[in-house]
């Protein structure tokens, strides 16, 4: 039977050639695998933009429904695209979901509403000390809420006062 014996030159073996290039295929195929990652995002905001614009059309003509499934959507998307940059997208998602709030709101789903603009909230409290436009959306949002809460109260008052009739 025959040996070889292993191929050195200098400092370098065959064995830790080969360990170098195991490597640069992994960081190849990460690279690769980032790169598809970005070229999606890419395309992703178009579509988000273009469902947040969709939207006032449908409420407009009193489509609550179909503004609401562009809501939904335009949401998914910016989520999506959350996971790729967070600090580009959390705004247009915070404005995405505060418009499906005022949408789920005057579709008689307050609890829906309350539970979109607080999560408006959440992000905006954490963006509003790098700018002071967040401060002034996040004082909107504020105000969203406490007139969703006002009106939920009024309603339950209502329904109280009229069961004791």
């Amino acid at each position: 039977m025959t040996t070889f014996a292993p191929i050195q030159i200098g400092d370098i073996t065959a064995a830790s050639v080969i360990k170098i290039f195991t490597v640069v295929g992994i960081v190849g195929t990460a690279m690769s695998f980032a790169i598809v990652q970005f070229s999606q995002a890419r395309f992703a905001p178009t579509s988000a933009e273009k469902r947040v614009q969709q939207a006032p059309p449908f409420s407009e003509a009193g489509d609550r429904d179909g503004a609401l499934a562009v809501d939904r959507k335009a949401v998914q998307l910016y989520r999506h695209l959350l996971r790729v940059s967070p600090i580009h997208y959390q705004p247009a998602l915070a404005a995405t979901l505060q418009d499906m709030s005022v949408r789920l709101f005057e579709a008689g789903d307050p609890e829906g509403a309350r539970s979109a603009i607080m999560e408006v909230i959440k992000m905006r409290r954490h963006l509003a000390p790098d700018n002071p436009r967040n401060i002034a959306n996040l004082e909107e949002s504020l105000r969203l809420l406490s007139r969703f809460e006002a009106a939920s109260d009024a309603a339950n008052t209502n329904t109280a006062q009229s069961s004791v009739r």
